[in-house]
Parts: C-alpha cells; sequence; structure tokens
C-alpha cells in the first residue's frame, strides 16, 4: 500500500514551488548583506551565481533543488539575486 499523501497537489505546488511573479521573487529570494558577503568568497561567476541559488532555495520553499523541482529561468533569477 503507497503511503498516504497528506497534502494535495495544488497545496503541495502552493506551499513548495518556486514563484514565478516578480513580487514574489523579492519577497522570497532579495538576500540580505551576509548572505552577499559569503557569496562573494567564490571566485568564478557560475560559482557565485550557483550558491546564490542554493541559499535562496534553502531559505524558500527550505530544501536543495531536488530532480523535479522546476527553476524560474537564469536570467528572471540573476536579475533579482545579484543586481
Amino acid at each position: 500500500m503507497p503511503p498516504r499523501s497528506l497534502l494535495s497537489a495544488s497545496t503541495r505546488a502552493d506551499l513548495f514551488d518556486i514563484p514565478t511573479g516578480f513580487d514574489d521573487l523579492v519577497r522570497h529570494y532579495l538576500l540580505s548583506p551576509p548572505d552577499l558577503e559569503l557569496i562573494r568568497t567564490r571566485r568564478r561567476d557560475e560559482n557565485r551565481f550557483g550558491l546564490a541559488v542554493h541559499v535562496s532555495l534553502l531559505r524558500h520553499p527550505g530544501q536543495g533543488q531536488g530532480k523535479r523541482m522546476k527553476l524560474v529561468s537564469h536570467y528572471a533569477l540573476s536579475d533579482v539575486i545579484l543586481t
């Protein structure tokens, strides 16, 4: 017997999916000065960007990137995270 799901698919999506609206992206993923200080310790651009994405995903929805998780476009995230 498969395990019972406590949340419906729509409720799970509301809680754990990455938001796509600009205001929601800013609210959840705007990095604090200590976050930016940590990110700047990486040498290459791709490493800084990757760490910024991981820090943001750990903040909301509270887990790292999973196999089923769809990331918002690279450009949308970089505009919010790195500016």
